[in-house]
């Protein structure tokens, strides 16, 4: 080989290589760097000693059960036998113009009730004018005309009770005295104890003058007008 194919020879190759005779590799992209996503973060729950943005109204506390609207209070009127009153209430009245009014929502329960003219009793002392019963028994007993029991008096779980009585002419004012009915623990018999309750106004009318007197407890026994002083207050 001549010195010049010789030396020729390696100049080619480098030439060759310089201008890129081979394919030329394709350009490697970095793959792009993972981007971390920022976690979402957690939903906040009211603690119990948070208050939620929309708290639940509270429960209205159960209304007290009423009488029915609209419903007719029943007048009895001369009655001789008892009657079953409920909460009601109702309106008894007698031939001589005395009157007893249950108010409505008196008691949660109902009671046999009857209020009358009593001929036969003396009453107690300071008496004026008629004695008059006014009797409450449990519903299903049997009422008997003259028969003792102890006394089972009710007190009004709304407004008082009202009595009226008619003032003899001449009166203008008197107590009301109340039989209340217990038996001895010794004897085993009944016995009758009396309290006298002031009169709270005088109803006026052509007819004649009425005591009124409001009490917070029905009486179970015998009443009559009295000239006896008070011993107990009529009803705020």
């Amino acid at each position: 080989m001549s010195k010049v194919l010789r030396y020729a020879s390696p100049v080619v190759f480098l030439v060759i290589a310089a201008c890129g005779g081979g394919p030329t590799p394709e350009a490697q992209v970095p793959a792009p760097k993972a981007t971390q996503s920022a976690a979402p973060e957690p939903v906040k729950t009211a603690t119990p000693t948070e208050t939620p943005d929309a708290a639940a109204p509270e429960a209205a506390a159960p209304a007290k059960p009423k009488p029915a609207a609209g419903a007719v209070v029943p007048i009895y009127s001369g009655v001789t036998e008892p009657q079953t009153v409920g909460s009601i209430g109702a309106v008894f009245r007698l031939d001589d113009g005395a009157e007893l009014r249950i108010p409505s929502g008196w008691f949660n329960a109902t009671r046999n009730i009857i209020f009358m003219v009593d001929k036969k009793s003396k009453g107690t002392t300071g008496k004026i004018g008629v004695v008059y019963e006014i009797h409450v028994q449990m519903p299903d007993t049997q009422f008997r005309m003259g028969e003792e029991s102890p006394s089972q008096p009710v007190t009004t779980q709304s407004d008082p009770f009202v009595v009226k009585l008619p003032l003899p002419k001449g009166t203008e004012s008197a107590g009301v005295a109340i039989e209340t009915i217990t038996a001895d623990a010794k004897t085993k018999r009944n016995k009758s104890a009396w309290a006298v309750v002031a009169q709270t106004k005088v109803e006026t009318a052509d007819s004649g003058n009425k005591a009124v007197f409001e009490i917070n407890t029905l009486p179970d026994g015998r009443i009559h007008l009295t000239t006896q002083a008070a011993s107990a207050a009529p009803a705020p």
